[in-house]
């Protein structure tokens, strides 16, 4: 059995912001999290399965401030996802002396009068700002993440020289995903931008070596740049991940929420172990899943062993089962648009 490195805990999907983009269907209503207790069991559980890091997310975690120190506070390494309208200067001297890994900021324009209109909350553009530099201050490694579509692509450069004046220790580009209440979201980057949004990352590659990373398929990678070793790729740890959702209920990731049938049991009920060593038949499916077995492009792609798919929830969420390759590949190789130099 492999152990299970990543446990992903989901506070709350609560947020004080209202993204045009999220695919989580979050709001201000309030909801009531699990009792402290249960997390904190939870984590216990996982260390007992090779537990290396726990990642809270939401929603906005922040929202759940005095439960979220009450577990970072245990001595668990960690890394936080937050939109960083909500901390304090204590706050972020309190998570200095944590085993903080690094906290991820969302940053999508340069500018406050568009980052806001996309965020959907006034006067956050200065928050989020003060946070970065504050981290920075604090000596606490801080990534600033965009979500790249199709009217931010020309202001990559910009956001990427502001994150890094303010003291970013990294910069990561993804673009924004058809999946959950995103589907709703009209302005995904084009097909025939992915081309240039590669291009863009390599330039920002060179002038931040090793600082710049993106989800992204290797195959784009490799096809649209001219120096493609230096970039951070993202793939996803499904094999060594399990996550924790709101209401216990434990799934792969936040997909649990908008795909029900990907819960595969409740920390109310059961134990992260029964989880982990009985695998379901879902785990199971996930666990053996092997790249020549997958439906579409992926099996065909001499980077599958690296990237074949990326992202299992948004598999799921476009065709209703793990086992078929990543939506973007497919939609480029219909298009004409993906590089057929990868495929065998």
């Amino acid at each position: 059995m492999s152990p299970l490195k990543y446990l992903f805990l989901y506070l709350t999907f609560d947020c004080n912001m209202n993204c045009r983009h999220c695919w989580v269907y979050g709001g201000s209503a309030k909801t009531k999290p699990l009792d402290t207790k249960v997390w904190t069991n939870a984590v216990d559980q996982a260390a007992d399965l090779g537990l290396q890091l726990v990642k809270f997310t939401g929603g906005e975690p922040v929202l759940e401030k005095s439960l979220l120190f009450d577990l970072i506070e245990t001595g668990v390494e960690y890394t936080i996802e937050t939109n960083g309208t909500l901390f304090t200067e204590h706050d972020i001297m309190r998570i200095s002396k944590t085993n903080i890994v690094e906290i991820d900021v969302s940053m999508d324009f340069p500018d406050a009068k568009r980052f806001e209109a996309f965020r959907g909350l006034s006067h956050s553009f200065e928050k989020v700002t003060h946070t970065i530099r504050l981290l920075h201050e604090y000596g606490i490694p801080v990534v600033c993440v965009m979500s790249v579509f199709k009217d931010n692509l020309k202001e990559v450069p910009a956001v990427a020289d502001l994150v890094f004046d303010l003291g970013a220790c990294k910069f990561k580009a993804h673009p924004v995903l058809s999946m959950g209440k995103a589907k709703q979201f009209s302005r995904y980057l084009p097909l025939n931008a992915y081309r240039e949004f590669v291009q863009v990352l390599e330039r920002m590659d060179k002038k931040y070596p090793g600082k710049i990373g993106t989800f992204l398929p290797w195959a784009l990678i490799a096809g649209f740049m001219s120096n493609p070793l230096t970039i951070t790729r993202s793939v996803c740890e499904y094999k060594s991940l399990l996550t924790l959702l709101p209401n216990g209920d434990i799934s792969l990731c936040g997909i649990g929420i908008i795909n029900p049938s990907t819960v595969i049991g409740n920390i109310k009920y059961t134990t992260l172990s029964e989880i982990w060593e009985n695998e379901s038949s879902l785990l199971a499916d996930l666990h053996s899943m092997n790249p020549l077995q997958l439906e579409g492009i992926c099996k065909r792609c001499i980077f599958k062993n690296y990237c074949a798919n990326m992202c299992p929830a948004f598999v799921y969420d476009v065709y209703g089962k793990f086992a078929a390759s990543y939506p973007i590949c497919e939609e480029l190789k219909a298009s004409g648009l993906f590089p057929e130099e990868y495929l065998v």
